[in-house]
């Protein structure tokens, strides 16, 4: 059973097929659907099938059909998304999603929010691509702000 913490991100797990994320920090968002979904109709009013083939190329392919609906119908009863019934001269009738005006505003603190983690990520692997250090018969190293510390 999903947890929701209080910004509304699911504590584990987040639809995705394949292993758990685990040892994350709480503060990282896990549903990257939603903002993938949000941006996706921001751009093209479409029906699920079209969304999910959307995703796919997107490289987001690990969804299962049920996690994209059942995040369609939550991200519609929050307002965040609205949809209509569209018949076609073909097939049967298809239910069309387009984003809202409180989509776009939630939208926009989820872009404001990846920013900020991308500046992490970037720092991360900035940091980690100075490559190790080589082992040392020294007692001391120094630390990223240039001080000696006292290895034990």
């Amino acid at each position: 059973m999903k947890r929701k913490e209080s910004n509304g991100v699911a504590s584990r797990g987040d639809g995705a097929t394949g292993p758990a994320s685990s040892g994350a920090p709480p503060e990282f968002p896990r549903d990257f659907l939603t903002p993938w979904v949000l941006l996706v109709l921001r751009n093209w009013s479409m029906h699920g099938y079209q969304l999910m083939q959307t995703l796919t190329m997107f490289g987001l392919a690990s969804f299962e059909p049920t996690t994209v609906y059942r995040t369609l119908r939550r991200l519609q009863k929050s307002g965040l998304i609205m949809s209509a019934w569209e018949t076609g001269d073909f097939g049967p009738a298809k239910r069309v999603y387009s984003l809202t005006e409180a989509g776009e505003e939630f939208l926009r603190t989820w872009a404001s929010s990846l920013r900020q983690y991308q500046g992490l990520l970037d720092k991360f692997t900035e940091v980690y691509s100075q490559g190790q250090r080589p082992a040392s018969k020294e007692d001391t190293r120094r630390s990223p702000l240039g001080e000696a510390e006292e290895t034990k």
